[in-house]
């Protein structure tokens, strides 16, 4: 007998992928089977015939939804590039190399501007002058070393009077009471091993906040603070990415700054790495603009 029944035309369809509806097909089976191997009533063959049709059709209609192609979402490239890679910058000093951060653009006029640099203090050292290399450029700009905080491992840098030649991309700070989670997915920009800036990768593994440690008569003293702020995380970075930035890998914006990996037998921890956190960033800034002035940065 021929059979054009829609359960077998759906048959047709699944075995086309029966790898992954196997389940499917063998329902569609024991249906026929019913349907045409029992001796039934006209009555009751009817009401057989009827589920069939209805369970061919439901299973096409999921072997259809199921083959729909879904396109996986595209990242920004632009984005990527212009809050991550374009405001990052190689600082050569006396010291060797390290890594920066544009925060901040000020025009002075139609065709020069001050850029003002955050990195990590020990990269600086106690210069006064370091060289900085903005992204894919091809020449280094002198840079002053507005400020040092050696217990934060912050530097503030500024470059005054820059020749504009290319679009310049500052980071976006995250808010000051931004606070991340441990599994937080993170990027961080830095110049490994004194190459141009790159990023790795990864997420925030320690959030420590300061913590003071109990005197013999069980209160806290003032002077009993042990350990400051610090973060730590497990992208990769190496010598060279002191002082990059650490960015949200969602909004792209900058929670902090690579200063230290840990060592382990005399071999680098690379995806052990501590970060300054957005908190310290914003005190130590506010400390500067006190001690340097109101307009020191925008």
């Amino acid at each position: 007998m021929k059979n054009n029944s829609l359960a077998v035309r759906a048959k047709r369809v699944i075995a086309n992928y029966s790898w992954q509806y196997s389940t499917i097909l063998k329902s569609i089976t024991l249906c026929d089977t019913f349907r045409y191997k029992a001796e039934l009533p006209y009555y009751k063959y009817i009401s057989v015939n009827g589920f069939s049709r209805f369970v061919g059709l439901i299973c096409l209609i999921c072997v259809l939804m199921s083959c729909t192609v879904i396109q996986p979402v595209q990242p920004d490239y632009q984005a990527l590039y212009e809050d991550l890679l374009y405001p990052s910058v190689r600082i050569t000093s006396s010291d060797g190399c390290g890594s920066g951060v544009i925060i901040s653009n000020k025009l002075i006029n139609s065709s020069t501007n001050e850029l003002f640099v955050l990195t990590a203090g020990h990269v600086v050292g106690n210069e006064a002058l370091v060289s900085v290399e903005l992204f894919n450029a091809t020449e280094t700009i002198p840079a002053f070393v507005v400020a040092t905080d050696t217990v934060k491992d912050l530097a503030l840098l500024r470059i005054t009077n820059y020749e504009l030649r290319t679009t310049i991309y500052p980071a976006k700070l995250a808010p000051r009471n931004y606070v991340p989670k441990i599994f937080t997915p993170i990027w961080v920009v830095g110049c490994s091993l004194g190459y141009a800036p790159r990023p790795t990768e990864g997420c925030i593994t320690v959030v420590s906040s300061e913590e003071r440690v109990a005197s013999s008569e069980g209160n806290f003293p003032q002077s009993s603070l042990l350990t400051p702020r610090y973060w730590e995380m497990n992208a990769p970075i190496w010598p060279g990415n002191s002082g990059g930035g650490v960015f949200l890998k969602d909004t792209y914006e900058l929670i902090g700054i690579a200063v230290w990996v840990k060592v382990y037998h005399d071999q680098l921890a690379s995806t052990m790495g501590g970060i300054v956190p957005l908190q310290t960033i914003y005190e130590f800034l506010e400390d500067t603009k006190a001690v340097k002035g109101d307009e020191l940065y925008e």
